[in-house]
């Protein structure tokens, strides 16, 4: 209807230049006018132009965000299969080679409950490294840590995963989420409170529908007990529920 209008009152200017210039019983105008009118009819082409091009554009844009979406779920959907399945695996090996032993508690609330997280929002653990000092080297934009002397590191990793379907405000500073690591069952030690940016304890933010985010939770341990870790007990605990997992 719009491109109609557009024709007709682009026709009408066109065709009283054409009968002015015929000698046609319209009123003499001067060239000036003529240039005024001749501008004004070439705006609104290209107003009508701009406009197609701009709807053009934006569906164009739409499929490409609709296929990056498609992309980025089926990316999620993988790692969080291959995350579950190198957990289960590590809990299996660990309650096998540790069947003498006592074990961690078998019936526990899921870590997301023990959390309070949102619906669809999870946190898987990762493993867990040594260091003298954390992040250390280029990574070290912030903040960093270095190890007491005769000490050393021991950093366990969290990845939390968002697929909610909309963005979510994660909140574990205010709640009071704390940890503590036992090792070979007569050695316990709190996690560090710190200023690190990706501190699982002090981690408060937005994480975006289908965003993951890595974190970690770091224990400074007598470095003689490095030299015989057995079994190690990473808990989480938050008010009076705690979620306990078999790190090695």
């Amino acid at each position: 209807m719009k491109k109609h209008l557009y024709l007709i009152s682009i026709s009408c200017i066109m065709a009283m230049l054409f009968l002015s210039a015929c000698g046609g019983d319209y009123p003499e105008m001067s060239p000036d006018e003529e240039e005024v009118i001749g501008e004004y009819a070439a705006r609104i082409l290209l107003k009508y132009d701009a406009n197609n091009r701009s709807r053009l554009v934006s569906r164009v844009e739409v499929e490409e965000k609709e296929e990056k979406d498609r992309q980025r779920r089926q990316m999620i959907e993988e790692v969080k299969r291959m995350e579950s399945e190198a957990t289960e695996k590590n809990t299996s090996e660990s309650k096998t080679s540790d069947a003498q032993s006592e074990q961690a508690p078998e019936e526990q609330l899921p870590l997301e409950e023990v959390l309070g997280l949102p619906q669809g929002v999870t946190v898987v653990y990762q493993g867990y490294e040594m260091f003298d000092s954390y992040p250390g080297g280029e990574t070290a934009d912030f903040f960093s840590l270095d190890a007491t002397e005769g000490k050393r590191l021991l950093v366990c990793r969290f990845t939390i995963m968002n697929l909610s379907g909309a963005e979510q405000y994660i909140d574990f500073l205010n709640q009071n989420v704390t940890s503590r690591i036992t090792i070979n069952d007569d050695y316990s030690r709190n996690a560090l409170v710190t200023m690190l940016e990706d501190d699982l304890l002090t981690y408060a933010a937005n994480v975006g529908d289908g965003e993951t985010v890595n974190t970690v939770v770091v224990f400074e341990i007598d470095e003689n007990q490095t030299y015989n870790m057995g079994r190690i007990l990473l808990a989480l605990k938050k008010e009076s529920n705690k979620y306990t997992i078999q790190v090695q």
